[in-house]
């Protein structure tokens, strides 16, 4: 990671390019510094002391390993939940739970067919005794599942439903869309919760994933394409042996928690519902002001970026954004992109094209601007430059995971570890810093 740069202090990047940076957000690390012009370098301050934030209702998990609701309008820093690494901030559009009572499956909202609950069984993914055990009972040759219907999806949508589930007697699982109203066929994942490992996927399946959780929990995901309008079905159902039809024996069972369904190709953050529907609004982090003004130079500058966007249709696109520098408008900007370093001047966009290979990934991508040239490499590739365009005039903030603050749609939808500028254009050491 930038050679040694991303857990550094900054000043070993500085003595290769020769000038020292005037603002470094090191997310990933929880260190923040900025230009102070008594000394004349880089001082340190507190995110919270320059960073104007909103956000809400979206889970993440701290540095211990527990996944936690985020506080209104407290930035998300992400941990993994096995490694304890950081991930850095946390950045998404926003989005809404469609499944309501989305940790309460004894809840009438839940069907069981063949089986019980008990509610509040074993501690959650969040550490509260909150999760509930699914058990079959003795029906032969069957079925044994828990399911809920959300709002009426059309034809053509693509949708996300996504769980925590944990092993008890039982360690196989399949989250499902069952064959009714938006599905004309069922569309499935089957997990081994022993281990994590996919057992199989039915139907056609845009995107699943399985992430592990401490103590054993896994968030398991499903993404597909409506084949009509109507209500999606939502199912939960015990494997034995990596089936679903069997014969149960009344006691064993495993954990569920944390259900949600949404309209996109990929899971986003977990929401936690009760009676009604939630929604998580898109998280916009910005600096304004002297805490932009004191560190920004108009009229040359470099900056080097690192960020993951999540997989998925909608997820690191080429319009994905890390940050955008603007006047507040959408025709005024410079934004890092997900693949390449854009301005736009008068409402005229002049992108550096790269390879849609880098689009998604923890690529470090490092862009310079200046009256007569812009620069680009990403991850030590050739720098591109180009000439034709207009720099524009009068920026005076930066929304960090967004395009502009007058926009959405090109939130990063992942975590951003790094954000570094320099207030010079350093297209002659544009390969290094992204290498």
């Amino acid at each position: 990671m930038l050679n040694g740069f991303l857990t550094g202090t900054g000043i070993d990047v500085a003595n290769r390019v020769g000038i020292q940076p005037t603002l470094d957000l090191d997310f990933a690390n929880q260190r923040y510094r900025m230009y102070d012009s008594a000394t004349g370098g880089l001082s340190s301050v507190a995110l919270a002391s320059i960073l104007t934030y909103t956000g809400a209702n979206r889970t993440f998990v701290d540095a211990t390993g527990v996944l936690r609701v985020q506080a209104s309008n407290v930035p998300r820093l992400t941990f993994d939940p096995v490694t304890g690494a950081s991930n850095g901030l946390s950045v998404f559009e926003a989005q809404t739970n469609l499944l309501i009572h989305s940790e309460e499956f004894d809840n009438a909202a839940w069907t069981k067919m063949r089986s019980s609950i008990a509610s509040n069984a074993v501690d959650a993914p969040d550490g509260t005794i909150t999760a509930d055990k699914l058990t079959e009972d003795t029906s032969a040759s069957n079925t044994h599942q828990v399911a809920a219907t959300g709002p009426v999806t059309s034809s053509g949508a693509t949708i996300t439903l996504s769980l925590f589930a944990k092993s008890s007697e039982r360690e196989e699982i399949a989250i499902q869309f069952a064959a009714a109203g938006a599905f004309t066929t069922p569309r499935s994942i089957r997990v081994n919760l022993a281990n994590g490992s996919v057992i199989s996927t039915t139907g056609s399946v845009i995107a699943s994933s399985v992430n592990r959780l401490a103590n054993n929990w896994y968030r398991i995901s499903l993404s597909a394409t409506a084949d009509a309008t109507g209500s999606a079905v939502a199912t939960f159902n015990i494997l034995v042996g990596g089936t679903t039809v069997y014969t149960g024996d009344g006691t064993s069972g495993l954990f569920l928690w944390g259900a949600q369904l949404e309209v996109g190709a990929s899971a986003t953050p977990y929401i936690p519902t009760t009676t009604a529907a939630v929604t998580a609004p898109a998280d916009v982090a910005s600096l304004t002001g002297t805490n932009f003004s004191k560190w920004f130079n108009p009229v040359e500058g470099t900056f080097v970026w690192q960020f993951q966007s999540a997989s998925g249709a909608r997820f690191g696109e080429a319009n994905t954004r890390a940050f955008g520098v603007s006047d507040g408008n959408i025709s005024n900007r410079i934004v890092g992109q997900g693949n390449n370093l854009l301005t736009t001047g008068l409402g005229l966009a002049d992108g550096l094209a790269q390879s849609g290979s880098n689009r998604i990934g923890n690529a470090i991508r490092a862009g310079s601007y200046s009256s007569n040239q812009l620069a680009f490499s990403v991850s030590g590739s050739a720098v591109v430059t180009d000439s034709v365009f207009t720099l524009p005039a009068g920026l005076n903030q930066m929304v960090i995971g967004q395009n502009s603050p007058v926009t959405s749609g090109f939130e990063t939808n992942g975590t951003i570890q790094r954000i570094l500028y320099f207030p010079r254009a350093l297209p002659a050491n544009l390969q290094q810093l992204s290498a």
